[in-house]
């Protein structure tokens, strides 16, 4: 297991670093045995930790809370910051989904938002100047939003009628062969779901060479009805973390 955390020092300032082994470094810390930092600001003490299954998504996660300001560490370690998915309806989506973005910041995460800017990265994944990550997809009417303290990805899709060449680009060998034996478009619309969801994640946008991967172990997938229309939900993370759906008047 890999650890990103967050000490607070003797000096009230705020130390972030990464280990394989959490209860062994934070003994080096106040042994003075650890970072060159904390060694004259001992005793140390641990304040917020995440976990994460490899050290290249610890690292990266290490990265972006050292990019963060005082107050916003501040934030992580003093709140427990949910994952939920918010899913509602919208004919006029892009105003609609900034306004409940805004709302649920400050509503559900008590964030100020009076300085609340967005960002883009080259591919045009939205990011925000706040200690929380968000992502949206919509499929007709039918739109999801999902705010969390880890980056992630979301995609909703309306199970519907698919061409079989979708199968062909986009399924491992093992997804094929389930697929083939029911023909279900329920499977595919499901598995669809949970790699647009992980290319979401990275913000990377589609990668046509990798679609085949099978990235199941990243995603949670929901099934939603909707006056009796069929759709599914996946969002993707590389952190093992409880997702809460809050819908309007929608079947899970």
């Amino acid at each position: 297991m890999n650890y990103v955390y967050i000490l607070k020092c003797s000096d009230d300032t705020l130390y972030i670093g990464w280990t394989n082994d959490l209860e062994k470094r934070i003994k080096a810390h106040n042994e003075q045995k650890g970072a060159r930092y904390t060694k004259r600001r001992t005793p140390v003490r641990l304040v917020y930790y995440e976990t994460f299954e490899t050290k290249i998504e610890a690292l990266k996660r290490e990265f972006d809370l050292k990019k963060l300001s005082r107050e916003h560490k501040l934030y992580l370690v003093n709140n427990e910051v949910k994952t939920n998915v918010y899913v509602f309806r919208s004919l006029n989506q892009e105003e609609d989904v900034k306004k409940l973005l805004k709302e649920k910041l400050q509503e559900d995460y008590k964030l100020d938002i009076k300085t609340l800017k967005f960002k883009y990265n080259k591919y045009k994944k939205p990011y925000l100047n706040l200690p929380v990550y968000f992502n949206i997809s919509h499929s007709y009417d039918l739109v999801a939003l999902v705010i969390s303290k880890y980056e992630v990805g979301i995609d909703i899709e309306k199970v519907q009628t698919r061409k079989e060449k979708l199968a062909d680009k986009i399924f491992s060998e093992e997804e094929m062969k389930e697929y083939q034996e029911n023909k279900s478009d329920s499977y595919l619309i499901k598995k669809w779901t949970e790699k647009e969801a992980y290319f979401k994640l990275l913000g990377t946008g589609l990668i046509l060479n990798e679609l085949k991967q099978d990235y199941s172990r990243y995603v949670k997938s929901y099934k939603l009805e909707d006056n009796k229309e069929i759709y599914y939900l996946s969002v993707a993370t590389n952190e093992t973390i409880n997702i809460n759906i809050l819908e309007e008047n929608i079947k899970i």
